[in-house]
C-alpha cells in the first residue's frame, strides 16, 4: 500500500502541537561549537532549527562572516533546506584570528530566525610554528620535567592565544594558573606521524609587566623516560628509539597588541627546567606525588629558578594538527556510597559504579605522611562486583599476560606537605575501578580524609537514552553508556585497566550504539585519521590491530579486525551525512583491500582472531572462556574481507567511481562463492567448521556471520535460520557466540522476525548472556561472558542496537534506504509480548529524535518526535492497526514535529 500523506485521517488520530515559534540554534563550525584553532581555511557551517509547528522546514538560508565587526563575506540568500556542512566561500581567512558568523534562516511559512557564533583559525599556512622548538628535560631519565619561561608585556593587549602540546602528556600554566580544563592531553595519536595541539584564548590571564608561561610534561603510552619500576604495572614494550623516550613539549604564545603588533613567545632552549612534586608517572603503573617537593610559585613571576637548568631542544618533525575534537576532561564526580575500615590504616570505598578515570583526595595530616591509593573492579578475588560489606578486601590477584597484576601494581602514592587541607588527583594516569582502597602506615598522623571517583573521557555530548518495563534491558543500555565513557580516551581503548590499547576488532561492534547515545562524529573522525596515519607510518595498506600502534610487537592483523576501517567510515557517513569522510579515506580503504589481496593472492583469508571470547563450560561445570576460536578463523576472516569489498563498493558508488564500484562488487561476489564452496554444506543446509574443543560450540557464529553479510546462498537462508533456532534451543536459548557472532545475532534476529527469541537470549539470568551479567551486578559491559577480567569492554555493547533501533524503533540510518544522517527517519518499534512500554531518544545533527510506546489494555499509544527539517515513516507494529479509522496502512509518512498515535490490537 502507498504510504498515506494524512489529511483527514490525521485529525482523527494525531494531536498536532501548533505554534508560530521558529528559531535557529546549536550553531557549529566544523561540527564544533565556537571552536578555537581550526586548521582549515574553508570551514563549514551547520545549525539546527526548532519550531512548534508540525511540518516546519527551512526554505532559505544566508550566512555572514565578520572580522572585528567588519563584514568579510555575505553569502547569497540561498533557496535550500540544507543545514549541514555549508562551506565558507569568502576571502582568505587569516591564521591566529577570531571571527564571528551569523546564520539567517527562513521557514517555509516565511518566518525568519537569526543566531550567531564564533570560530577561530589556528596555525595554518606555511611554517606556522616557526621559532618554536620541542623541548624537554636536560637530565636523563626524568619522567615529569617542569618547564618555565618569563617574559614581559608592555602594552595593552587585544588578544592572546596559546598553541601548545606535548609527547606524551602536558599541562600548561600561565601566571600560576592551569590553562583550560583538558586532562590527559593531547589525545593519543601515531606520534611519529602526527601530534595534536590545543588552542587556548589566554588574554585575561596576562598582565602588564612580568609574566610566566609553564609546562609540566608526562609520559603516555609511547613516551617513556628511563626504566620501569619493577613493582609497577606497565604491560607494554618500550619499542620507540629517539625523542619518544623523553617527554617533550612545544608551545607558541601569540600576543596581539592594540596597535597591531604581534609578539611570539616560543618554546626553546631559553626556557628553564626543574623538578617538582611529581616524582613518577606512568599511563599504566600510576603516579607518585610528594607535596613537600612541589616548588610553590614555580609558574609565577618572581620565582627563584637559579637552580633550574636550561631545557634541551629535541629534533622531532611530526605533523602538528589542531585538536578539533572534544578533549578529554573530568566529566563526572562520584561520591562513595559506602566506606569501611578494613584494618587500622586501611580504608575501602565503594562508588557503586565501575568507572574509567581516577580518584581525588582531600586530606590533612602530618608532613611526610604517605597514602597509597589503588582501585579495583571487584572484591575478594571474585569475578563479580557486590555491595561493600565488613570484611571485604579489593581484588588484587588478576594478572594480564607478561604485564603483571594490574590491580595490585597500579596505584598512586601521595605524600603530604602538612598544610591544613591538601587536594590531589593524578595528572597522567587513569584506570578502571569501582572500589578504592586507601592505606597509610601511620594513620595516627592523619587528621581528615575524603575521596571521590572522577571519570575522565572525551567530553562528547551525551543525550541518547533508552528505558523499558524490563529493568534488565534498561540497565543494559545504561551499562553501554558507562562502558563507552570508561574507554573513550582519545580513541576507543579496549579497557581502562590492563591493555589500554585501541583494538580495532572491538570498535566496530559498539560504534553504532555509541552514535545513538553520544554525538561522536568528531571522535570517530579523529580515530579514522589515526588509522590512516598508521597506514602511512608503516608505508603499507596494513590496518594494524591496535590504533594508534604503540606496540610494534602487535602488528599481525586479520580482515576480522581491520575491516573496522571501512565500516567506521561507512557508519560516519550513514549517521552524520558528511561525504568528506568518504573522500578523505577512499585511498586508504583501497590500500587496505590491496594489502589483503597481496597478502593472500589465492585461496581464502588467513584468520588470526575469529569469534573472540566465546563462552564455554569445562567438565566440572565451571565457566571458561577462549580468547580465540581458531576453527572458524578462516571462514570469518574471509567473510570480513568480503565486507571490506562490499563497503568499498558502496562508497565508490556514492563518490561516482563506477569502475571501482563494479570491480569491488564483483570481487566480493566471487570471493563469497569461494567461502561457500568450502564451508557451506549443501546436503546439510548450513555452514560447518572443524569441531571446537570440548566445552565450546562454534556452530552459531559460523552460520550467523556469513548470513549477516549476505554471503549465504539465498535459497539456504531459511534453513540456516532454522538450524540456528534449533541450536539455541539445544542450549536452553543461550548464545554460544563471541563478540563477532553476537553482533551478527543482534542485527539479524529483529530484521527476520526473531525479536522475541533475541529478547529471551538477552534476558537469560544464567550463564552465558547479558542477563547473567545484570544478575551478577554488572554496571558496565564485560570482556568475558564468565565475568573474568576485564569489566569495561565495549565489544558486547551491540545489544543496544536491539534496544534503541528495534524495541524503541528508531531505526539505524542507512544510505541505501535514503535515511542518511536521520534526515529521513524510519520508526519501526517492535512491541514485544513481555514489555509494557519502551522509549528512547537519539541525538542527530538535526536535533533529538524520540520514540515511545505504551500498552493500555488493548491499545498502544505511540509518540514520535522528529526534529524540524526532517521527515520520516512510521511502520505500524505487527498485530496493531490505527484506531477509529476506516483507512488503514502498514506505514505512515510523517513531517517534522511531534505525533501521537493510538493503535488497537487486531482481533484474530
Amino acid at each position: 500500500m502507498k504510504p498515506l500523506q494524512y489529511t483527514s485521517l490525521l485529525s482523527l488520530l494525531i494531536f498536532t502541537r501548533l505554534s508560530a515559534g521558529f528559531s535557529v540554534s546549536n550553531l557549529e563550525v566544523e561540527t564544533l561549537t565556537n571552536p578555537l584553532g581550526l586548521d582549515t581555511s574553508t570551514p563549514r557551517f551547520s545549525w539546527q532549527l526548532q519550531s512548534d509547528r508540525n511540518g516546519a522546514s527551512q526554505n532559505a538560508w544566508q550566512i555572514q562572516v565578520l572580522n572585528d565587526s567588519k563584514v568579510l563575506w555575505t553569502s547569497p540568500k540561498t533557496l535550500s533546506d540544507q543545514q549541514l556542512d555549508v562551506p565558507y566561500a569568502g576571502p582568505s581567512l587569516e591564521r591566529n584570528t577570531k571571527y564571528t558568523w551569523q546564520i539567517t534562516s527562513w521557514s517555509d511559512h516565511g518566518e525568519k530566525a537569526e543566531n550567531s557564533g564564533s570560530f577561530h583559525i589556528g596555525l595554518i599556512g606555511e611554517n606556522p610554528w616557526q621559532d618554536a622548538e620541542w623541548i624537554g628535560a636536560a637530565e636523563d631519565p626524568l619522567p615529569s620535567p617542569y618547564l618555565r619561561k618569563e617574559f614581559s608585556v608592555g602594552k595593552k593587549i587585544k588578544s592572546a592565544y596559546l598553541y601548545v602540546t606535548g609527547v606524551g602528556y602536558f599541562e600548561a600554566y600561565l601566571n600560576g594558573k592551569k590553562i583550560g580544563d583538558e586532562v590527559l592531553a593531547p589525545s593519543p595519536s601515531q606520534y611519529q606521524h602526527r601530534v595534536y595541539y590545543s588552542t587556548f584564548e589566554v588574554t585575561d590571564l596576562l598582565s602588564k609587566g612580568e609574566n610566566v608561561i609553564g609546562m609540566i610534561l608526562g609520559e603516555s603510552q609511547a613516551a617513556a623516560s628511563g626504566d620501569f619500576l619493577e613493582e609497577r604495572f606497565h604491560n607494554r614494550a618500550r619499542n620507540y628509539p629517539g625523542p619518544l623516550e623523553h617527554p617533550m613539549g612545544i608551545a607558541k604564545l601569540l600576543i596581539t597588541y592594540e596597535d597591531g603588533q604581534v609578539v611570539g613567545i616560543n618554546s626553546d632552549a631559553s626556557w628553564k627546567q626543574g623538578r617538582g612534586g611529581l616524582r613518577y608517572n606512568s599511563f599504566y603503573g600510576g603516579e607518585d606525588f610528594d607535596a613537600r617537593l612541589e616548588p610553590l610559585g614555580w609558574a609565577e613571576a618572581g620565582y627563584d629558578d637559579s637552580e633550574w637548568v636550561q631545557a634541551v631542544e629535541y629534533d622531532f618533525d611530526a605533523q602538528l594538527t589542531s585538536q578539533n575534537f572534544e578533549p578529554i576532561r573530568v566529566v563526572d564526580t562520584l561520591e562513595p556510597i559506602k566506606r569501611i575500615e578494613v584494618e587500622p590504616g586501611v580504608w575501602l570505598y565503594d562508588l557503586g559504579q565501575l568507572i574509567g578515570g581516577w580518584w581525588k583526595i582531600d586530606v590533612s595530616g602530618k608532613a611526610g605522611t604517605t597514602l597509597k591509593i589503588q582501585g579495583a573492579e571487584t572484591l575478594n578475588e571474585s569475578h563479580y562486583p557486590k555491595q561493600l560489606e565488613k570484611g571485604d578486601r579489593i581484588s588484587v590477584g588478576f594478572a594480564h599476560g607478561r604485564g603483571g597484576h594490574y590491580e595490585r601494581d597500579a596505584y598512586t602514592l601521595y605524600t603530604l606537605r602538612g598544610d591544613s587541607i591538601e587536594s590531589y588527583e593524578p595528572r597522567f594516569f587513569y584506570s578502571g575501578f569501582r572500589y578504592i582502597q586507601v592505606s597509610c602506615d601511620s594513620p595516627e598522623d592523619l587528621k581528615s580524609l575524603k575521596i571521590v571517583g572522577r571519570t575522565t573521557h572525551n567530553d562528547l555530548p551525551q543525550s541518547g537514552s533508552f528505558e523499558c518495563s524490563n529493568p534488565v534491558l534498561t540497565q543494559l543500555h545504561i551499562n553501554t553508556a558507562w562502558t563507552i565513557k570508561a574507554i573513550f580516551q582519545g580513541g576507543p581503548m579496549s579497557n581502562p585497566n590492563s591493555e589500554k590499547y585501541g583494538w580495532t576488532g572491538d570498535a566496530h561492534l559498539f560504534a553504532q550504539p555509541t552514535n545513538m547515545i553520544f554525538d561522536a562524529q568528531n571522535f570517530w573522525n579523529k580515530w579514522l585519521r589515526d588509522i590512516r596515519d598508521t597506514q602511512e607510518y608503516y608505508e603499507t595498506g596494513h590496518v594494524v590491530p591496535t590504533i594508534p600502534n604503540f606496540r610494534r610487537d602487535i602488528t599481525t592483523t586479520s580482515p576480522t579486525w581491520g575491516t573496522v576501517y571501512p565500516l567506521i567510515v561507512w557508519y560516519q557517513y550513514a549517521y552524520y551525512g558528511d561525504t568528506s569522510v568518504l573522500k578523505d579515506h577512499y585511498q586508504g580503504l583501497k590500500d587496505w583491500v590491496a594489502y589483503l589481496q597481496e597478502l593472500h593472492p589465492t585461496g581464502l583469508m588467513q584468520g588470526v582472531w575469529a569469534d573472540h571470547v566465546p563462552p564455554g563450560v569445562d567438565e566440572d561445570g565451571n565457566y571458561i572462556q577462549r580468547g580465540m576460536s581458531d576453527e572458524s578463523a578462516e571462514l570469518i576472516a574471509s567473510v570480513y574481507y568480503c565486507v571490506s569489498l562490499q563497503t568499498l563498493s558502496k562508497i565508490a558508488e556514492i563518490l561516482g567511481n563506477d569502475d571501482d564500484q563494479a570491480l569491488y562488487a564483483k570481487t566480493a561476489a566471487s570471493f563469497g562463492k569461494k567461502i561457500n564452496e568450502k564451508y557451506f554444506k549443501k546436503d546439510l543446509g548450513y555452514y560447518v567448521v572443524p569441531p571446537a574443543p570440548k566445552g565450546f560450540h562454534t556452530e552459531q557464529a559460523a552460520n550467523l556471520i556469513p548470513l549477516h553479510y549476505g554471503i549465504a546462498p539465498e535459497e539456504a537462508v531459511d534453513g540456516i535460520f532454522e538450524y540456528i533456532r534449533k541450536d539455541l534451543a539445544k542450549h536452553g536459548n543461550h548464545l554460544t557466540t563471541g563478540i563477532i557472532g553476537t553482533k551478527a545475532m543482534v542485527d539479524l534476529f529483529p530484521a527476520n522476525g526473531m525479536e522475541e527469541l533475541l529478547y529471551k537470549v538477552a534476558t537469560q539470568p544464567d550463564y552465558p548472556g547479558w542477563g547473567f551479567w545484570i544478575e551478577k551486578g554488572a554496571t558496565t559491559h564485560w570482556q568475558h561472558w564468565s565475568g573474568a577480567p576485564d569489566h569495561s569492554h565495549g565489544m558486547f555493547g551491540s545489544i543496544s542496537n536491539f534496544l534503541v533501533a528495534d524495541i524503541a524503533g528508531i531505526r539505524i540510518p542507512d544510505p541505501e534506504f535514503g535515511t542518511t544522517a536521520y534526515k529521513s527517519i524510519i520508526f519501526g518499534p517492535l512491541v514485544l509480548d513481555d514489555l509494557d512500554y519502551a522509549n528512547a531518544s537519539v541525538p542527530t545533527r538535526f536535533g533529538m529524535v524520540e520514540s515511545s510506546w505504551v500498552k493500555k489494555e488493548d491499545k498502544l499509544i505511540v509518540t514520535l518526535s522528529l526534529p524540524t527539517g526532517t521527515s520520516g515513516r512510521f511502520l505500524i507494529p505487527e498485530g496493531y492497526e490505527l484506531s477509529d479509522s476506516k483507512e488503514q496502512s502498514d506505514k505512515i509518512s510523517l513531517d517534522s514535529g511531534v505525533w501521537d498515535f493510538e493503535l488497537r490490537k487486531i482481533s484474530n
